[in-house]
This record gives structure tokens, sequence and C-alpha cells, in this order.
């Protein structure tokens, strides 16, 4: 389970791009069962952030949240100051980016290998 503790609350300020509120993630909206809890963080615009962690903590999960493929079973996800819910699936996700490692990592090499190999 990933746990995000910030030591000040997220601000309002329209510069925020992508902000996190509370946010828990439940399998099946099962209790007990979550896999990420009482997220809070803030991406203001134009800054980049990596999230690392094992296999299974949650790091899928938050860019699934971001991008409106996956709803919140607590909180809310907030981009460009506007809840995912309320977006249009299609339009939010032509508004963010991001990139994901099981693209661009081989299996057998380190994450400075894969990097540093050229295909």
């Amino acid at each position: 389970m990933l746990r995000i503790e910030m030591t000040k609350p997220a601000t309002n300020s329209q510069h925020n791009s992508i902000e996190f509120r509370g946010v828990s993630f439940r399998v099946d909206g099962i209790p007990g069962r979550e896999i990420v809890s009482g997220v809070n963080l803030t991406v203001p615009h134009g800054k980049a952030i990596v999230l690392l962690g094992r296999s299974g903590s949650g790091k899928t999960t938050l860019l699934k949240l971001i991008n409106g493929m996956l709803i919140p079973s607590e909180g809310e996800v907030l981009v460009q100051q506007r809840s995912t819910r309320q977006w249009d699936p299609i339009r939010l996700r032509r508004t963010i980016g991001y990139v994901i490692q099981e693209a661009g990592l081989f299996p057998h090499f380190t994450v400075a290998e894969s990097a540093s190999t050229r295909v």
C-alpha cells in the first residue's frame, strides 16, 4: 500500500495542475483492500515527478487515477482544478502526459542499463 505524507496541505493555486486530496483506492471498493490510502499530493504545473517503489506499491494506480481510468474510492483527484469525475475522459487524457516503465525497460537490465541502451 502506498502512503504519501505531506507536511503541509495542498493549496488551491491555479498553477497546480494535478492534485490528490485524501485519495484512497480499494479493489472493487472492498474495505481493507486498499492499494493507495490517504494520498495528499500536489504537482505544480510544469513540474515533473518520479514515482518509485516496489511492484504492487500503487504507482500505476496513481497514474490511472490521474487519467480517469480509475475513480477514487475516497477523496478527489483534480487536474487543472477540476475533478477527474467531471472531465470527458478523452479530453483529460489528451491534457496530460506520463511515462510508464514497462514501455522502455528491458527485463534483464537495470533502469540505468535500460536508459543507456540504444535499440
